[in-house]
């Protein structure tokens, strides 16, 4: 009987420290980063900074052609060693948007295979790639990847000299002729070598 006694109060015990723990608000930090808020976790990413801003903290300096309208600069991974500048902006009545990493990272070998290349994708874009093709910007390998399904694709290349890795993305309308057009239009050489 003492037995069965002891058995109901620690059930008793447990319901009731269940209920206490189930009727405690979760506290939730709201972290604000300049030109975003985010509730939860302090997010590595700030969005809508001025060019200055995204150049200082990235070490990347990503001019716009004059043609280029509702452009927005951002920074990816902020807190990381090597932060991600990018600029969205429409082009030629297309959205897209540009981004640059500070690193070399592309390997040597132009004929690497798309695994090998995709380690390098900081475009955002995950999809099976049906199209690919390998094509000069200005004087650096450019690698292009399309889902023509989706209409999604990027196109890869790295200056090699200041090691800086670029990935021009579309999410939508992207093919290889408006990637390789687009990205010698907007590539614009660290070292000004174009």
């Amino acid at each position: 009987m003492n037995q069965k006694l002891v058995k109901a109060f620690m059930a008793g015990l447990l319901a009731c420290g269940m209920v206490g723990c189930a009727s405690q608000p979760a506290q939730q930090e709201e972290v604000q980063e300049e030109g975003t808020a985010h509730a939860g976790m302090a997010n590595p990413n700030v969005y809508d900074v001025s060019e200055d801003e995204m150049t200082q903290k990235t070490g990347i300096s990503l001019p716009m052609p004059k043609e280029a309208s509702d452009v927005k600069y951002n920074i990816i991974g902020e807190t990381e060693e090597h932060p991600i500048a990018e600029v969205e902006f429409t082009l030629n009545g297309k959205k897209m948007y540009l981004r640059a990493q500070s690193t070399q990272l592309l390997p040597a070998n132009p004929s690497a295979s798309q695994e090998e290349l995709e380690k390098y994708n900081i475009s955002g874009l995950n999809y099976e790639w049906d199209t690919t093709q390998q094509e000069k910007v200005k004087y650096c390998e450019g690698f292009i990847f399309v889902n023509t399904k989706e209409g999604a694709g990027y196109i890869m290349w790295e200056d090699v000299v200041p090691g800086i890795l670029y990935n021009l993305g579309m999410e939508k309308g992207a093919d290889a002729q408006t990637l390789i057009e687009t990205a010698n239009q907007v590539f614009v050489s660290a070292q000004g070598d174009n």
